[in-house]
Order: C-alpha cells, then sequence, then structure tokens
C-alpha cells in the first residue's frame, strides 16, 4: 500500500450519531466505504464483496467483531466503542486490530482514518479479503512476510495495542503517559532519542525526553533555526529522514549542531494550535526508510499526546480556578467576620450612648469591609488575561493611583520618564496596593500602620469603649493641636518613589519605611499573610497576580533609604539579586 489513497475498501457497519462523518473521512482519505447499519447486513456484504477493513460501530459491538472473526479471522477489524466503553483490552483480546473511544469532546476523525490505514495495512500486497478468502485453502492462506513494514504486522499490531493501553490508563496522569509513549515510540523504531518540543518565538524548547543524546533532554533549548523541528513543522507529513548525510544534511545546522543520522518527527496541535513536535531520532544512519506504518505511527503518537496535552491544560485551569473558590471562602469566612463584628459592637455601643464617634467606627468597619471586597475580587480577576493592553504613562498612571490612597500626610514622587504596555485598570490596580501597603506598614504618624501594628480587632472596639471617658479628658486638658504636632507627624509620613529601572526593563516603587525582614520577603506576595492583625494578606498577592497575567515578575528588597522596594520586571525573570534593590533610586 503506498498511502492511504490505495488502501482499498472499508466496510463500516453502525449508525449511531457522527457515523456518517467518520464515514465520510475515510472516504475523503481515498478510501471506498460501504456503509451498513447492522450485522446482518454486514455478514451478507463480507459474503458477497471484498473488503480491507471492517470498523465495527455498533451498540453490541463484540458480538460483531466475533461473527467477523469466525469467518474471516485475518480481516483488519477497528472497533469503536462509545464513550466510556471498557471493552478495549476485551475486543483487542477477542482479535480487534485496533480500538477507538469515541470522544464528544473533539474530533477524531483524522485518528480514526490513521487508525483504518494502520489496520488494512497489514493486509497490503495480499489477495483481498472477503468472499474470495473463504475460497482459499489452508495452503494458500497470505503470506504475512509479504507486509512491506519491517518489523512485521504481528509486532506492528502488538505496538499498537501498547500505545492504546498506555493511553487508556486512567491511573497515569498526563506526564507520565506522555513520557511512556516516547519509551514505546522509541523501541517500536528503534532508535535511541525520543522528545517532545514546544516552539515560540523562534526557540525550541524540549518538554520530556527519553534517550542518551546530551542536547536532547528535558529542559533544553536552541534556536529553531539550528534544529530538525523547524522543518518539521512546514511539512505537511510527517518529516522522515534514514540517512542524513546522503540526503543532503551535512552542511544544516541541525545536523552540525547534533549530529542525527536519522530522525522522524511530527507536528503536535494542542487545541488545533501548533504547539511544537514530537521525534525520533538515532545518530547513527538506518540502511532503510521509515515505513509508512512507522510515519503513521509517529502521527498517532503525536495525536495522543495533543490530547493528553489539552487534558493536562484544562486540569490546571480547574485546579487553578479551585484555588480562587477556596481563596474566597477563606476571606468571606474569615477576613470579613472581624470588621462586621466590630461593626455590630459598636452599633450596639452608638444605640445606648447616640455618641457620634461610635457611628464613625460603624461607617470604618463597613468602608474596610468594602475595601477587602473589592481586594478580593481583583485578586480573583488578577489571573486573567491582561484585557486592555496599550502603551501607558507610568506617571500618569501612577498619579491616578495615589488619588484612590488614603495618604495620611504621606507623599508621592514620581521620578523619569516610562512607558508601559499594560491593561490601564489593572496597572493603576498594582500600583494602589503597593503605596497602600507603603502608606499602612511605612509611616510612623498616628493615623498609619507601622509593620507590625495591628488594624482594630473586636477586642480593641470592647477597650476603646472603656478608655473613652479618659481619652476625652486628655483631649481636654491637652488643648488644641500645636503646629509643631502636625509638623512632628509630617516628619513621620513615609515618601513613596515611582520611576524606571536601570535600561528601562521594568519599574520600581521603593519607600523610606522600615522595610521587610529579609526572611520574609517572598512571603508577603502570598495569599493571606499580613504583618498586620486583621489585615486580609490579599494586596500584595494582587499585585503578584496583576504581574503573572502581564507576564512580569514582582520581587523586593530594600530601597536606598532602608525602606522597602518593589522591582516589577518585564522580563519574567525573577532571579535578579535582591542586591540590586539596593542601586539608587533615580
Amino acid at each position: 500500500m503506498e498511502g492511504a489513497g490505495n488502501a482499498g475498501r472499508v466496510l463500516y457497519v453502525g449508525d449511531p450519531p457522527g457515523a456518517a462523518d467518520f464515514a465520510e473521512a475515510i472516504d475523503e482519505a481515498g478510501l471506498a466505504v460501504t456503509r451498513v447499519s447492522h450485522r446482518s447486513a454486514a455478514l451478507d456484504r463480507l459474503d458477497a464483496d471484498s473488503f480491507d477493513c471492517v470498523v465495527g460501530d455498533v451498540a453490541d459491538g463484540l458480538a460483531l467483531l466475533d461473527a467477523v472473526r469466525d469467518r474471516y479471522p485475518d480481516l483488519p477489524y477497528v472497533y469503536v466503542a462509545d464513550d466510556g466503553d471498557d471493552d478495549a483490552d476485551e475486543a483487542l483480546a477477542r482479535g480487534a486490530t485496533d480500538y477507538l473511544e469515541r470522544r464528544g469532546d473533539r474530533d477524531q476523525r483524522d485518528l480514526l482514518v490513521a487508525r483504518v490505514v494502520n489496520a488494512a495495512s497489514r493486509r497490503d500486497g495480499d489477495a483481498p479479503t472477503g468472499s474470495d478468502d473463504r475460497e482459499c485453502g489452508a495452503d494458500d492462506e497470505p503470506d504475512r512476510e509479504r507486509v512491506p513494514d519491517d518489523a512485521g504486522s504481528w509486532e506492528h499490531e502488538s505496538s499498537l495495542r501498547e500505545l492504546y493501553r498506555t493511553a487508556s490508563n486512567a491511573d497515569l496522569d498526563a506526564e507520565r503517559k506522555r513520557h511512556r509513549m516516547l519509551e514505546l515510540g522509541r523501541e517500536r523504531l528503534g532508535v535511541d532519542v525520543g522528545f517532545v518540543s514546544h516552539i515560540e518565538d523562534g526557540t525550541m524548547e524540549i518538554v520530556d525526553a527519553v534517550g542518551s543524546h546530551e542536547l536532547l533532554q528535558s529542559g533544553q533549548t536552541a534556536p529553531l533555526a539550528d534544529t530538525y523541528c523547524r522543518k518539521t513543522i512546514e511539512a505537511d507529513e510527517p518529516l522522515s529522514v534514514a540517512d542524513a548525510e546522503s540526503e543532503g544534511w551535512r552542511d544544516d545546522p541541525a545536523y552540525e549542531t547534533y549530529g542525527l543520522g536519522c530522525y522522524v518527527g511530527a507536528k503536535l496541535f494542542v487545541d488545533d494550535e501548533l504547539y511544537g513536535t514530537v521525534c525520533f531520532a538515532d545518530r547513527a544512519s538506518r540502511s532503510r526508510s521509515f515505513s509508512e506504518n512507522e510515519r503513521l505511527y509517529v502521527e498517532l503518537i503525536s495525536q495522543w499526546l495533543g490530547y493528553e496535552q489539552e487534558r493536562l491544560v484544562d486540569e490546571r485551569a480547574l485546579r487553578e480556578q479551585n484555588r480562587r473558590l477556596e481563596e474566597f471562602a477563606s476571606v468571606v469566612s474569615h477576613d470579613l467576620r472581624n470588621p462586621l463584628n466590630v461593626a455590630r459592637i459598636y452599633l450596639t455601643m452608638a444605640e445606648e450612648t447616640g455618641d457620634e464617634a461610635d457611628f464613625e467606627q460603624v461607617r470604618c468597619a463597613h468602608d474596610r469591609m468594602e475595601q477587602r471586597i473589592r481586594n478580593l475580587l481583583a485578586l480573583a480577576r488578577g489571573g486573567d488575561g491582561p484585557g486592555d493592553v496599550a502603551d501607558r504613562d507610568l506617571s500618569a498612571v501612577a498619579t491616578a493611583a495615589w488619588e484612590n490612597v488614603e495618604a495620611d500626610g504621606a507623599a508621592l514622587d514620581t521620578e523619569g520618564e516610562l512607558t508601559v504596555a499594560a491593561d490601564r485598570e489593572r496597572l493603576q490596580r498594582l500600583l494602589e496596593n503597593l503605596f497602600r501597603n507603603a502608606v499602612e506598614h511605612g509611616s510612623t504618624g498616628p493615623h498609619s500602620h507601622a509593620r507590625g501594628d495591628v488594624h482594630q480587632t473586636e477586642s480593641d472596639a470592647a477597650n476603646r469603649n472603656a478608655k473613652r471617658s479618659e481619652d476625652a479628658a486628655e483631649r481636654d486638658s491637652a488643648g488644641s493641636r500645636s503646629s509643631a504636632d502636625d509638623a512632628r507627624e509630617r516628619d513621620g509620613a513615609v515618601t513613596i518613589r515611582v520611576g524606571p529601572l536601570d535600561g528601562g526593563e521594568g519599574f520600581y516603587v521603593a519607600d523610606d519605611g522600615p522595610g521587610i525582614p529579609e526572611d520574609r520577603r517572598e512571603s508577603v506576595f502570598e495569599h493571606g499573610y499580613s504583618t498586620v492583625d486583621g489585615g486580609t494578606g490579599l494586596g500584595l498577592a494582587i499585585v503578584r497576580r496583576v504581574a503573572e497575567a502581564h507576564d512580569w515578575s514582582v520581587s523586593v528588597g530594600e530601597s536606598e533609604a532602608g525602606g522597602a522596594r518593589f522591582e516589577v520586571r518585564w522580563s519574567g525573570d525573577e532571579s535578579a539579586d535582591e542586591s540590586d534593590a539596593t542601586d539608587a533610586d533615580e
């Protein structure tokens, strides 16, 4: 057989939803398809005509398979089952050549065509099957050695079955399945190396690999132009090279870099987008070309791995969604309870005393709840795509963010000019949270919350009521505020500076407050972490989430003035030395 176009005739048995599309795909691949709807009609057609493969797509599939095998034990047969059907091993044990489990969430037409072609290829070169076969005596049975696949049809079928068992093994996660398939492919093709690559922005990165080649290991990267993969993704069919030197690869940068004598690779698609390649290779050349079955085998692996990668992405998205739901539950059940209880206590006292100060505390408690709800929503949405990305003036956005922060006497200085490619709303949210963090933790005035200070709690509310008369007396004796007192408060307020990093690789937000201890600098970005009793611990978690949504990184170190300095970088590289943060802020 030379490709699917000469594979002959296929009998498609069944009429479930989607069967017409399956049969049409097989027909478009160049095979002549005859369709019948049930077992008795299938047996009648097999008695009357010659076929090269049967596709069984009926409810009682095992009964049809048994009936076909009783009459035609060597006729290639592809068993199709509904989603969730666990008859795969049984069907293969009863003599099915291959198996396809119907999935409602993906297009499997190409996969079915590949399996039909694979199954029909074991008959390639033999006399047609069907009624003519039944007239052959035992001595006239077609010789299996005539199948052109050098590994032999039985070995080919066995490798397909093992591949299917791996793909359908529910005990293996996606990464272990991928690694096992690479091992199977390496064994099937008789080569040393198997790997999966991810291709992006002109770079090839190996995400998984088996074999001993030192340059073809997980995590290795290379310019796409220096790899065999560049030609793999340009080809319509799997690319195969049996003898690189004799086939004109001697001066190719891929051969010069990797020294691979033979290679076969197929494109890998995830959600209909090119993800990378699946490749098998060896330093040694081959005495023969890769057969049609071998190339189809690699293509089949690439299709299965594409499905597994899609599932892996879906699982990660689901885990992230569940994590966000847990964050919601944590804040709603704990962080909102405290200000709500404070409001209730002060409301009770206000009803008893009519004191305006108690009503003010109720309003403050509600304001804190409103802020925490906004923070929670920002945290939940921060991991989505960045939205309306455009060039933004950092100084202008910082000024707008500052207007939304209760400054408590703090000052903002914007230094230098920088244009940031960002969603304006989210960039402003990031800056607002950095500013609030500096004001709440960096000032030493009476209205700010220095690092380690506390927000108002239920016990604070009770204690404050007990001390109110004492405080009032103290205020009466102190008289009005002096200008010196105001100056001292202003002197204790934090100054915040915003400006570009050297080389325009990002920007910094630095303050002259007490700073963050080195052993706490990574923890401050964690959800729920706060040095402020009663704080949500969401502000800096929001900062990191917004940064990651833009593919930025954020780190914290010490400013020149000894306070905190946050650096946001475009590169996504968080490995930059924190000591860089001690550089001048200008």
